[in-house]
């Protein structure tokens, strides 16, 4: 049974069996003196009556359950009267020292200190996947819009005109540019706002294709060796052994781009071979590198980050086939 005493003007609990009449809060006692003589008085019966043989075997049963209580021996002082009437208030009562507090305080800033790093890395990701999708979307897009027109679209108008290039293209560099956002109904951007880059054949884009149609872009890539190999199309493009009809990028984080308002950003390294090559569509606008990405200088063609997709000439003469704008 909890009973309470009110001792040097505090209201405390302790856990001992004490009769409700001992308790010294009750209202109207004469004087505090009086008070305590008799709380001290029932202390002592409780103290009597716990030395008893069946109290002392509960309380080696429940010793290992129960936390530790105060024990009150007869010989009671005023520091031990006061110690009576503190309520034992446990291990988790305690504040904090300076010196806990520091080193919780440090532990927390490494800790934040090492999410710095893996935060940066997953916007990288994230950048990456979108721009991945954005150029999926693309590539279904440029599908539909053969499958409407019986061609390809021109690049855009400009690096702010999203229409389609009014003029034939004369050349592959006049067929090497921008996606033309506004005639697809595509984003313009990849995951780092950079414009999405498109080259296609001038043949697939200045008139009706065919199946006699030869498509000439080309793509490479690297093996083990660092030397280029072709990925996609061949080194001589003819009606047997076609290339790409057209190709989609994104000139990733780092390196080259265009930005929204049409402002080109320049090249921060010497070392990007294949990063150069997209650029300029390796001069003549018709070969362009696909790689994984790398941050490595020493590699042969440089460092690159570069993401591009491309439209096979056998899913599209098959689309077309398929609508009908074939036989």
């Amino acid at each position: 049974m909890v009973s309470r005493l009110k001792c040097f003007g505090s209201d405390r609990r302790i856990n001992r069996s004490l009769p409700h009449s001992a308790c010294c809060s009750r209202i109207g006692m004469p004087s505090l003196q009086r008070c305590m003589k008799r709380g001290l008085l029932v202390l002592s019966s409780a103290v009597k009556a716990s030395n008893s043989p069946i109290m002392r075997a509960a309380r080696s049963n429940a010793a290992s359950a129960a936390p530790r209580r105060l024990t009150i021996g007869s010989g009671i002082t005023p520091a031990s009267r006061a110690l009576a009437c503190t309520e034992t208030r446990g291990r988790f009562a305690r504040g904090f020292t300076l010196a806990e507090m520091a080193v919780v305080l440090v532990i927390v800033a490494l800790l934040i200190a090492g999410m710095v790093l893996p935060l940066s890395a997953q916007q990288d990701i994230r950048a990456r996947q979108e721009t991945e999708k954005t150029l999926a979307d693309i590539r279904e897009a440029l599908l539909g819009y053969a499958v409407a027109n019986g061609r390809l679209p021109r690049p855009a108008a400009s690096a702010t005109d999203g229409a389609e290039r009014a003029a034939t293209c004369a050349s592959d560099a006049d067929c090497s540019g921008f996606i033309p956002w506004a005639a697809l109904g595509v984003s313009k951007l990849d995951g780092w706002n950079k414009l999405i880059r498109y080259s296609v054949t001038p043949a697939y884009a200045n008139a009706a294709i065919t199946m006699t149609t030869v498509a000439n872009r080309t793509v490479q890539t690297r093996d083990s060796a660092g030397t280029a190999q072709y990925l996609a199309g061949q080194a001589t493009c003819n009606t047997t052994n076609q290339c790409i009809p057209a190709i989609v990028f994104s000139q990733g984080k780092n390196n080259w781009g265009t930005t929204e308002a049409g402002v080109a950003l320049p090249d921060a390294s010497a070392t990007n071979a294949d990063e150069d090559a997209n650029e300029d569509g390796t001069t003549t606008h018709t070969n362009y590198f696909s790689r994984l990405p790398t941050s490595d200088t020493g590699t042969t063609g440089g460092e690159f980050d570069d993401l591009v997709v491309w439209l096979p000439t056998t899913i599209l003469i098959n689309r077309l086939i398929t609508s009908g704008k074939l036989p």
